[in-house]
């Protein structure tokens, strides 16, 4: 196991790759995260301005290089003009709204695409399809597309924490009607997907009372996303504001990478039953930090995963790192 430095620069507070962006082309990565001015204020020590950026690495994740977008990724005002389906030559990049850099986002969503391995972008367009509610809602944050579907999540404006999953199909630059992934009493926000032989599978970070504490739970479709299992219990993920998961396949294993915020421990967890089950956690990193999480994984074409994530030591402004493990 190796751990190298994605980004890290004296002042600057980093994090958050989960909110941003993931893609690869063979051992081309490439991840977004947001950075800001370092101040103590809070969990986050983080002002404005905000930035949101890209990092690029050309040797499977050892080193890498900061990229400042064209764009802001701000997706303030959607245009309703058709987006291309993704593919290995065209990917989307979700916008959302959040905390910390996502408070001028239009609430109902945009998309922004790129056609050259995310060097240029263009957009934004509108994304959020048709949701018959009685209740006004907003789009929140995640990139997360598997093949030509594009998994949301949205909450209930007035109400944090009402979030609930949804996954639509990229048809003729527009979104299909939604199919629901996951939208029981509790919170479902942040997907993550991966497919194993004919299955999809999704991780998503997970909250609410009456249970105490936050976890992830995984659901599976056998019907490409038309319908869905009941959750699984994959991890917990501590008593605050718990994590989102990252997942990837490798050899028909899941791994769903993810931070417990209480112990301060970046996790990995196995399924071999295509997320019928979940166990063997390890631990990728431990130590004296104030916060770790919302990470990413890619895996490399020797087999090799890497898990990009925030890790915030004591008394230090926040950075991004990548841990390679098998």
């Amino acid at each position: 196991m190796q751990t190298f430095i994605v980004y890290q620069e004296d002042g600057v507070y980093a994090g958050w790759p989960a909110n941003h962006g993931a893609w690869q082309w063979g051992d081309e990565l490439l991840v977004g995260f947001m950075r800001g001015q370092h101040k103590k204020v809070g969990m986050h020590n983080i002002v404005p301005p905000f930035q949101k950026v890209l990092s690029r690495s050309l040797d499977g994740g050892k080193t890498w290089t900061l990229e400042v977008p064209n764009v802001d990724f701000e997706g303030s005002y959607p245009r309703g003009v058709p987006f291309p389906t993704p593919s290995d030559e065209v990917i989307l990049r979700f916008c959302g709204g959040y905390d910390h850099g996502g408070e001028l986002c239009d609430s109902r969503g945009a998309v922004y695409w790129s056609s050259d391995r995310g060097h240029t972008w263009r957009g934004p367009a509108f994304v959020m399809p048709e949701i018959r509610s009685a209740q006004p809602i907003h789009c929140t944050t995640r990139t997360c597309v598997l093949g030509d579907l594009m998994f949301l999540s949205t909450a209930n404006t007035e109400h944090w924490g009402s979030d609930c999953t949804f996954c639509c199909r990229v048809e003729n630059g527009h979104l299909s009607s939604p199919s629901l992934v996951l939208g029981d009493e509790y919170r479902a926000v942040m997907p993550a997907v991966a497919k194993v032989g004919g299955r999809i599978v999704a991780a998503i970070r997970r909250r609410g009372p009456p249970r105490v504490g936050c976890w992830i739970d995984s659901v599976f479709s056998d019907d490409e996303g038309e319908t869905w299992s009941d959750p699984v219990h994959v991890a917990d993920t501590g008593e605050s504001n718990g994590n989102p998961p990252a997942l990837i396949e490798r050899d028909g294993t899941l791994y769903c990478a993810y931070a417990n915020r209480s112990d301060k421990i970046l996790w990995v967890s196995k399924s071999i039953d295509a997320g019928l089950t979940w166990g063997q956690h390890a631990i990728l990193n431990s130590g004296s930090c104030s916060d770790v999480g919302y990470p990413r994984l890619f895996k490399r074409t020797d087999g090799t995963l890497v898990c990009v994530y925030y890790w915030s030591a004591e008394g230090e402004p926040q950075h991004i790192l990548a841990t390679h493990f098998d």
